[in-house]
């Protein structure tokens, strides 16, 4: 199996880097069958060839395991209109989720309010945040009413 064309996107990214550890996966099964061939009419230890089956087991699984992984990774887990829908609930409500839930939820809003940490400065405390792109927009959009 050959690599393909550079990735340009992070899943585009994670799908070559699978692939590409599929490719080598069956690099290791073709030469460790190639190797076994040879080995095992010279060998005389059982344990010898028993190590090498199942040595060629495992990376025959780990093959499987990777096909699996690029079928899967291809696909979204939600629709587009769901994860719109998401997304509107969030910028509706933000203030209110962050009132009223736990700390695993607080912490999602600010990943998603937020494009990095917030920066800190001991001398001067809290610096200007970089916020995500839904918030700049309402930022303009206020400044234009």
């Amino acid at each position: 199996m050959k690599p393909p064309n550079p990735p340009n996107g992070p899943l585009q990214l994670k799908i070559a880097s699978v692939r590409a550890g599929l490719c080598l996966v069956e690099e290791l099964i073709q030469k460790k069958q190639y190797f076994q061939d040879f080995s095992v009419v010279n060998a005389i230890n059982d344990s010898f060839v028993s190590a090498y089956e199942k040595r060629i087991a495992k990376l025959e699984r780990e093959k499987m395991l990777a096909e699996e992984r690029i079928a899967k990774s291809g696909k979204a887990r939600h629709s587009f209109e769901v994860s719109f829908e998401h997304a509107m609930r969030f910028l509706s409500s933000h203030c209110i989720i962050w009132r009223k839930s736990d700390l695993a939820l607080r912490k999602t809003v600010l990943r998603l309010a937020f494009l990095e940490p917030l920066p800190h400065s001991r001398e001067t405390g809290l610096r200007t945040p970089n916020l995500a792109l839904p918030f700049k927009a309402l930022v303009v959009l206020q400044q234009q009413m």
